[in-house]
């Protein structure tokens, strides 16, 4: 069975977006000094790969510590939308599995500030067809599902207002070699009391 790591690292000042917190990791005691090693880690809760939790952007909606973890995992299609600047309708309608990734090659340059200002995203018209279809979860390599600038968030609320879930900021490099196949992907997010969303782990499993 192939196996796909669809997480990237975590790293002191990596790439995220503006206004979040700076992503720090800091050494605090070390086997040298004290016995042992321990890090001091401060990032936002969506830092690197990621999932969104409905209260990210839904008044009263679920956060992760509450939604099933297991609903992030499941049978996933994987489309390729690397040949479009935004995900449109026509990319999804023959598409009947209820767990979609999108490869979009975004994420290619990883750890470039440009990635997080030029990006493939979803349009608010496939963000409703995706709820129309029954979706339940989505995935993507971009750092967002949301057209970069768009302060209104429409695919956000319309998905996580549906209790659409949603994994962003995908590993671009591995998730390519899936485009066009079906997998299994379990994907677990920290617990995190009352979390808008969490940093999570990622792994893709090749189906025979």
């Amino acid at each position: 069975m192939n196996i796909f790591d669809l997480t990237y690292d975590i790293e002191n000042g990596m790439v995220h977006f503006k206004g979040d917190p700076i992503p720090r990791i800091k050494q605090v005691k070390s086997i040298n000094k004290d016995g042992y090693n321990v890090k001091k880690i401060i990032i936002g809760t969506h830092t690197s790969t990621h999932v969104d939790s409905p209260s990210h952007f839904i008044e009263n909606g679920k956060s992760v510590d509450k939604v099933d973890v297991f609903s992030y995992s499941g049978i996933v299609s994987v489309i390729d939308a690397s040949k479009y600047d935004k995900i449109t309708p026509e990319l999804i309608k023959n598409v009947s599995n209820k767990k979609i990734f999108f490869y979009t090659g975004s994420n290619l340059e990883w750890n470039k500030y440009k990635t997080f200002k030029n990006y493939s995203y979803i349009t608010k018209e496939t963000a409703e067809m995706i709820v129309k279809k029954n979706v339940d979860l989505i995935g993507i390599d971009s750092p967002s599902i949301e057209e970069p600038n768009n302060k209104d968030f429409p695919a956000h609320k319309i998905l996580l207002g549906n209790n659409v879930l949603i994994i962003e900021n995908l590993n671009s490099i591995e998730l390519k070699k899936l485009v066009g196949k079906v997998v299994f992907v379990l994907t677990l997010p920290l617990k995190i009391k009352e979390g808008d969303g969490s940093p999570a782990r990622v792994i893709a499993f090749e189906l025979p």
